[in-house]
């Protein structure tokens, strides 16, 4: 399962044009999807309990592959060490051989850790209960997540940097390691309410059959 591939050179010039905006965290990559759109709503002033909306399309014409994710979820930031996330997400897939479509329940709980003074280490750790069309039977999903972001200057202009190993553990197979997914990228802001992630993700699956894969995405944030 490969995401929507974007042109290189494309993708080069929008981040040449973005690096003369100021700064933003790094967002949260949520879909398998790309382009994925991340819509943040507060639900009070001080920012600590938000509703999170995702959006996220993808279609590989010369795989016969299209999918698209919907989600919403409540996120609760704790305190500066801890948040947690639930909601719920609809997976439809349009593949050749036919895949089912999913949905899907999601818990998070999420760890920060600052190192120095300017390197952000979190870890996730994710559940998800999914049920796929025409099955009885729930399964289950365990992902652990490590970033670290980093700001950074170029051209006068500061940006954050990010990298992130997931690991998964599928109850279908009982197999922990059944995909690996690696992503790095950078986080520009355009304005308050909106920010663009540019990165490339690689994947690596076990289970039900042996695949790779690796894309440049691109994710759109919205922040009301």
């Amino acid at each position: 399962m490969k995401p929507n591939v974007l042109k290189t050179y494309g993708l080069i010039i929008t981040l040449g044009t973005l690096l003369s905006l100021p700064h933003l965290s790094a967002a949260d990559l949520e879909a398998d999807a790309f382009p994925e759109f991340d819509i943040w709503i507060n639900l009070d002033e001080a920012g600590k309990n938000r509703l999170y909306i995702l959006a996220a399309f993808a279609e590989e014409p010369s795989f016969e592959y299209n999918e698209s994710a919907l989600g919403i979820s409540w996120d609760q930031r704790v305190n500066p060490c801890w948040s947690w996330r639930a909601g719920i997400r609809y997976i439809e897939k349009q593949v050749n051989p036919p895949d089912k479509n999913e949905t899907r329940a999601v818990f998070d709980l999420k760890w920060f850790r600052p190192i120095g003074e300017d390197l952000m280490f979190t870890n996730r750790n994710r559940i998800d209960l999914r049920n796929f069309d025409g099955e009885d039977t729930l399964s289950w999903r365990y992902r652990n997540r490590s970033q670290l972001e980093k700001p950074f200057t170029v051209l006068d202009h500061t940006i954050t940097g990010f990298a992130s190993y997931e690991i998964y553990y599928d109850s279908r197979y009982n197999t922990m390691g059944q995909r690996h997914r690696l992503i790095a990228g950078v986080s520009v802001p355009i304005k308050e309410w909106l920010s663009i992630d540019v990165f490339y993700g690689y994947h690596i699956e076990s289970k039900p059959k042996h695949e790779t894969g690796g894309a440049i995405g691109i994710a759109i944030g919205l922040y009301f």
